[in-house]
């Protein structure tokens, strides 16, 4: 993981398919926030913990659920998707062109 392609990996997160079904654009949900304003557009290594949501069940997760909720309800390890989407980004990397 570099510091420099998170900024990267968060463009290349909007691109992916939803973990969840729901409505409303494809949004980079970050497990580990980045706080408001100017941080979401520095690199960051939190930047490596977005995954692929629809607005409506980023707002549940953020705002009801949280991460053990989410799971529960939705039968998945959002930790784990975030160690395989980061896989699929450095082994895609190479074709990425931003």
């Amino acid at each position: 993981m570099h510091l420099k392609d998170s900024l990267k990996y968060v463009k290349w997160i909007r691109t992916q398919p939803p973990i969840v079904r729901g409505s409303g654009r494809i949004e980079a949900c970050h497990l580990k926030h980045t706080g408001l304003g100017g941080n979401r557009l520095k690199p960051n290594w939190r930047h490596f913990t977005c995954l692929p949501l629809p607005h409506d069940k980023h707002m549940e997760l953020d705002n009801q659920l949280k991460v053990k909720g989410f799971n529960a309800k939705y039968g998945v390890d959002l930790w784990e998707m975030v160690y395989i989407y980061n896989q699929r980004f450095y082994e895609e990397l190479d074709e990425i062109s931003y």
